[in-house]
């Protein structure tokens, strides 16, 4: 096992220093990587710990890089950043008024000052480093506008903001690890200067207890991050505590080095832990063990990661296959094989290996859901299961998309194309807008849905296997547009109640479908209507940020329905 550390050379000594010692005493191995360097070439079947230490311009770009290419352990349940206005939805704190400019007009200063609660205010134009450097007090407008224009002259206006002002002699620090506060400091206004978080070394810090409802703030913006470490600054108001924002990586030294606490080996240990949670399952068959094969294209790094992860883990060899292959020399006939398909293309591949070398997989009900005669709005009412209408649009004549607008509802719908995202989604008003629509996407040779509109209170997704729900998300949404999976910026974890679990199961069980992600709408009534069912579908989404190993479930039925066969 080693500890895989993202830095800048030259920078960052003490955290770097700190750290080592901490894996010296659980003997692990560090690697401190440059983030400038090109990635090294790593034991694949090595575990590795990543810590990103660097909060500089590409350090995030590295550490990613590394997760997907290593399957690192991480204190980030990855792939996910969020803005601080997104987790106030949250609940539990608050935050201070902040807006993002871009164009520096006048009149945009002018009408952004007076939403974030007049002067004085705060710039911020955020610089690799922090410890306040580009926090900036302004007063007045002429101070504004002086302001803005000599920070917008350095050319970089991507980070500009206006932010409420918060009088405050001191700030909280409260580090954040595994959902406990593990440590806390203050820091305490020094001189004249507004600013509590310098970067003078000998700043004004003291270790401090704070309030349980600090430290609930705390916790909550940390997970709500998706976070399992962090800095996270609060100021404390009379009525509220406002959070200032979650910092990973996070400067902890000054908290160390004052209150004394370990929170360098804590890190390690935590990671450690992380990483040997996964119990590691025995063949349970005679003979070799049977070969994993992936069906995989460039776009399925995370999802291929986490499955070869644990394959290794599991001492599966792992081939891998195109989606659009059409000869198989590696595979033989004398050979057991477990069969998954991570890419969205494919299925004829998938289909083929499956009948050629008689796999062991999930996919067995693929004609059905091929079949041009499938009609899933007709199953649903047939079973008395509260859905989601949706028409495939596979023509365009006028009778055709009548009888297909009839089945789904009245306008205004929205017409969904191949493609993902909100630019994959439309609203379509009348059925001369319908028409149009359908002839333009059925030329570009994509696929099209008609759906209704709803005004959705919740959208959860859950993971069932063999009949069983192992995992839950839920998306909060920006409550912009049609929902889709690019208007949720929040993935959480969700406690799915028993009924919407039954729910899930009935559906899968409809499709004959012993692995799938099931898609469940609940709208403002509080009614709960299945959306989708997806198969394969992209469950890194749901182990990182639930912390259920998907994976380690789907392996370990594959090995033991394999092992049924061959007895």
């Amino acid at each position: 096992m080693q500890l895989i550390l993202i830095v800048k050379r030259g920078t960052d000594e003490t955290t770097i220093d700190l750290l080592q010692k901490a894996a010296k005493k659980f003997k692990v191995d560090v690697i401190a990587h440059d983030y400038r360097d090109p990635l090294p070439v790593l034991d694949p079947t090595e575990k590795y710990l990543l810590y990103r230490v660097a909060p500089y311009p590409g350090t995030y770009d590295k550490e990613k890089e590394f997760y997907q290419t290593y399957c690192c352990v991480s204190l980030i349940r990855y792939a996910y950043k969020y803005s601080l206005q997104l987790m106030s939805d949250l609940g539990g704190f608050a935050i201070p008024k902040t807006e993002k400019v871009t164009v520096p007009s006048d009149d945009q200063l002018a009408e952004t000052a007076e939403r974030v609660g007049g002067y004085p205010l705060i710039v911020k134009h955020k610089i690799p480093g922090g410890h306040g450097i580009g926090v900036i007090q302004v007063d007045s407008l002429e101070g504004l506008l002086s302001v803005a224009r000599t920070v917008f002259a350095h050319g970089d206006t991507s980070s500009f903001q206006m932010q409420e002002f918060l009088a405050h002699d001191r700030h909280a620090r409260l580090i954040v690890l595994g959902g406990e506060v593990i440590d806390s400091i203050a820091y305490n206004k020094t001189n004249d200067d507004f600013r509590t978080n310098r970067a003078e070394k000998d700043i004004d810090v003291e270790p401090v207890k704070f309030s349980k409802e600090v430290e609930q703030a705390a916790i909550r913006a940390t997970e709500g991050h998706l976070f399992d470490f962090g800095g996270v600054d609060v100021i404390e108001g009379d009525d509220e505590n406002y959070v200032l924002e979650v910092n990973n990586p996070a400067y902890f030294p000054r908290a160390q080095l004052s209150t004394k606490f370990p929170t360098s080996e804590k890190m390690v240990e935590y990671l450690i832990a992380k990483a040997s949670q996964e119990p590691r399952a025995e063949w349970p068959g005679e003979g070799p063990r049977p070969v994993v094969v992936l069906i995989n294209d460039a776009e399925d790094k995370l999802l291929k990661a986490a499955f070869q992860r644990q394959a290794r883990y599991l001492d599966l060899w792992v081939l891998e296959v195109a989606p659009d292959a059409t000869e198989f020399p590696d595979l033989r006939a004398d050979t057991s094989y477990l069969l998954y398909r991570t890419s969205v293309t494919g299925r004829q591949t998938e289909i083929e290996i499956h009948e050629q070398f008689k796999c062991t997989s999930f996919a067995g009900s693929y004609p059905v859901l091929t079949d041009p005669a499938y009609d899933r709005n007709a199953l649903y009412r047939k079973h008395d299961v509260p859905f989601v209408p949706k028409a495939t649009l596979r023509e365009k004549s006028i009778p055709y998309l009548k009888d297909q607008q009839a089945d789904v509802g009245a306008f205004p719908l929205m017409l969904r194309s191949a493609g993902g995202g909100a630019t994959s989604f439309a609203q379509v008003d009348t059925f001369e807008g319908l028409i149009s629509l359908t002839d333009y996407v059925l030329a570009l040779k994509r696929t099209a849905t008609l759906q209704p509109i709803l005004n959705i209170a919740h959208f959860v997704r859950l993971v069932v296997l063999e009949g069983e729900v192992i995992t839950a998300i839920e998306y909060l949404s920006k409550g912009e547009g049609c929902y889709c999976f690019s208007d949720f910026d929040i993935v959480l974890p969700w406690s799915a109640p028993n009924d919407i679990k039954d729910l899930a199961c009935k559906a899968a069980r409809l499709h004959e479908l012993d692995c799938t992600a099931v898609n469940i709408v609940i709208d403002a009534d509080g009614k709960a209507m299945v959306e989708d069912l997806t198969y394969p579908f992209n469950f890194y989404r749901e182990e990182h940020v639930t912390g259920v190993n998907v994976a380690e479930r789907m392996l370990n039925r594959l090995l033991a329905r394999c092992a049924e066969i061959n007895a």
